[in-house]
């Protein structure tokens, strides 16, 4: 925990001079309790030791094993300039006993090597209720607050300023291996050409933990950075009750070049849950609204924004390998090739998700997912889908399993156009299914679907008049009489309107079709 066992008298630091002495004077030792008391103005650090500044207390070696207590004073216009040294900070690093709290800095200039952070190098113990705005720029392991917490507990902190760095950089943290709870970042992050792990809370996230934390500004990584989160750019542990959003309702921005996310750029392992994202995403390859890769569980989220690219872009997640529940994206996508309103590519599991936002491409466009080769249960998509080939309603190239959804947006497109799935492929099955949105292409254009490799569709079913379609490769024509309440008894024969789907009676909710039952509430 973060309960100090310092009982005797804390050394009161009144002064700049008293505050670098600390460690290096018999009578102020790294293992004393200290409180400031007052504020300190440290401009004049950047002319000391011939502009390198202030000389962090404590190292790896001889770390900081006390406690800290800024008593809410600020320290302003710290300068430390260090570019080859590691362990840089107020604090160059802290031991497991070392307790950091209520410290304010402002207006700071930090830089390092390796672990760089505005309070602290690396972190061991507990920080608490501090805040940091600063310049921060390191090359491995930089944060606005830590460069790495290496089994710490960071909560109630608050980073402003920037962040700038090559590898594993955060808004609050660098590299986080502990628990970080309750905090929020509002530093700007930018990178070099060729960046790796960059998020404005946390740049990689290795078995830690991270709750109720926020951020508010944008994460730029430049040229051929990859793995980049609005939250956390690499991540395997656990995320829950976070937020990624603008200022004010601003929009920020996420962009690099491959594994883009407005949450997180990739999920190795873990959970996400209760986590919302409203970013401008943009990414050349694998961009999306919240996660890019998922190898984990994603439940109970939610996207908004807009996702740019070229290839494999989706509104939720670009490409997902794990088990996705109860989501939902409001995200308008744009790319070339591959991509949906949820997901680009699902290799997984997808059950109770929703996709609101336009779709608009070139090939491969669906209001859903573009390909999957997974399974898709109690799903549904209302986006305005446009492309040129291989656009449908829901899934462009469906090769997996689909059951119990619907698609209602207008579809578009050249050839290979379906109203719920563009190419049915071999093992493609669907059941109790519907499309009712417009559809218009010129070849090969299905109200339900447009080509049916040999994959089956029993139970499923278009609505001829609503989509302008006569006939379709699969499925069965109903007109929208038949359709919408109450329902032609030859209509949705051996769905389950117990459990999955409830009948719009009144129309009010679903313009008269039937919706399902666990996830029409979603975003409402």
């Amino acid at each position: 925990g973060c309960l100090s066992q310092y009982v005797h008298a804390a050394i009161a630091i009144a002064s700049l001079e008293e505050l670098q002495t600390i460690g290096k004077d018999p009578a102020r030792s790294l293992h004393d309790a200290y409180i400031l008391t007052g504020d300190i103005d440290a401009s004049i650090t950047s002319q000391w030791d011939d502009g390198k500044g202030f000389a962090p207390i404590g190292d790896f070696h001889a770390p900081f094993t006390g406690s800290f207590d800024g008593q809410g004073h600020v320290i302003t216009g710290l300068t430390i300039q260090r570019p080859d040294q590691d362990d840089v900070g107020l604090f160059g690093c802290t031991d497991s006993a070392a307790s950091l709290k209520n410290i304010g800095l402002n207006d700071g200039t930090i830089q390092g090597n390796w672990y760089v952070g505005g309070l602290v190098g690396v972190n061991r113990g507990c920080i608490t209720d501090c805040r940091v705005s600063a310049a921060i720029s390191g090359n491995y392991e930089a944060g606005g607050l830590a460069g790495r917490n290496q089994q710490g507990q960071i909560s109630g902190c608050y980073t402003a300023g920037s962040v700038t760095g090559r590898e594993q950089i955060g808004g609050l943290v660098g590299r986080n291996c502990g628990a970080v709870s309750d905090c929020h970042a509002a530093s700007t992050l930018t990178t070099g050409s060729d960046s790796v792990a960059v998020g404005g809370l946390v740049g990689r996230n290795e078995s830690g933990a991270i709750s109720a934390s926020t951020v508010s500004a944008s994460v730029l990584g430049g040229g051929y950075t990859y793995y980049v989160g609005g939250l956390v750019g690499w991540h395997e542990g656990s995320i829950t009750n976070c937020h990624v959003r603008g200022a004010d309702d601003t929009q920020l921005s996420v962009t690099g070049r491959r594994y883009v996310g407005g949450l997180v750029g990739w999920l190795e392992a873990g959970v996400i849950e209760d986590c919302t994202a409203a970013a401008a995403v943009t990414a050349t390859y694998h961009g999306a609204g919240l996660v890019a890769l998922n190898k984990g569980t994603v439940t109970k989220v939610n996207a908004a924004g807009m996702v740019k690219g070229e290839k494999c872009v989706g509104g939720l997640i670009a490409e997902n390998r794990g088990k996705v529940t109860h989501a939902r994206s409001a995200c308008t996508v744009t790319a070339e090739k591959i991509l949906g309103g949820l997901i680009a590519e699902n290799k997984g599991e997808v059950i109770c998700c929703a996709a609101a936002g336009a779709v608009t491409g070139s090939v491969g466009v669906a209001g859903l997912v573009a390909a999957n080769h997974g399974s898709l249960s109690q799903v549904y998509a209302t986006g305005t889908i446009c492309g040129e080939s291989g656009v449908a309603g829901l899934i462009a190239a469906n090769f997996g399993t689909l059951t119990n959804a619907y698609a209602t947006g207008a579809v578009s497109g050249d050839g290979y156009v379906g109203g719920l799935i563009a190419v049915n492929g071999e093992q493609g099955t669907l059941s109790c299914c519907y499309g009712a949105g417009t559809v218009t292409g010129n070849e090969k254009v299905g109200g339900l679907i447009a080509i049916n490799v040999d994959g089956t569709a029993p139970h499923c079913y278009w609505d001829t008049e609503g989509s302008h379609q006569a006939t379709s490769a699969g499925g069965e024509g109903r007109s929208t009489a038949q359709m919408t309440a109450p329902y032609d008894p030859t209509t949705y024969v051996k769905w389950d309107f117990t459990e999955k789907w409830i009948r719009d009676t009144d129309g009010k909710e679903n313009g008269g079709y039937p919706y399902l039952a666990q996830i029409q509430q979603l975003g409402k």
